[in-house]
């Protein structure tokens, strides 16, 4: 497709495009939904750039309105919308639930697409450096974790960093 703007289309043209060509990227919503008239710009934006690139013009990027086709909701297996699904052929589609942002759905697109059979990769917190202070927590896990169950045998009231140390204490014996 050669469309600068994301095309609404049918549930029927939806199903042949993902049947027939295999890579679609799908943006689900309702034309009443505050969050999807929001977001259908972004699309739309994603779906020129897209388009305008030789490497992934082949990639139809649409929409489709699950109010008009409520069935299409039940079939693809999602509750809220807008829902960005992404089809390859052979493989189970993939609901991207990143950054909404076009600079990121448009990564997100070019990754799914651009590898041979790879999802884009979920993102990831960013490691911070662990220095002198690593492992800290599960140090200071043990010595209030003494104190919560003198307070407990002595029916003094807990706080809250009490039942805190607790809870980390059980989690800790549990993965031991």
């Amino acid at each position: 497709m050669t469309h600068h703007v994301a095309p609404a289309v049918t549930a029927n043209e939806w199903r042949q495009l993902r049947d027939e060509n295999g890579d679609v990227a799908v943006l689900f919503f309702k034309q009443s939904c505050p969050y999807c008239r929001e977001f259908k710009p972004t699309w739309n934006k994603v779906a020129k750039r897209l388009a305008l690139d030789e490497k992934t013009q082949h990639i139809p990027v649409v929409k489709v309105n699950v109010r008009s086709y409520p069935f299409v909701q039940r079939e693809v297996g999602f509750r809220t919308v807008p829902t960005i699904v992404f089809y390859r052929r052979d493989q189970e589609p993939f609901n991207y639930t990143g950054s909404r942002q076009v600079d990121d759905v448009e990564r997100a697109i070019r990754n799914h697409y651009g590898r041979r059979g790879r999802r884009p990769k979920k993102s990831r917190p960013k490691k911070s450096r662990r220095g002198a202070g690593h492992g800290r927590l599960r140090q200071r896990g043990r010595k209030p974790v003494g104190q919560a169950v003198q307070r407990f045998e002595e029916r003094q009231p807990f706080t809250l960093s009490d039942l805190i140390s607790l809870q980390l204490a059980k989690l800790d014996d549990e993965y031991r």
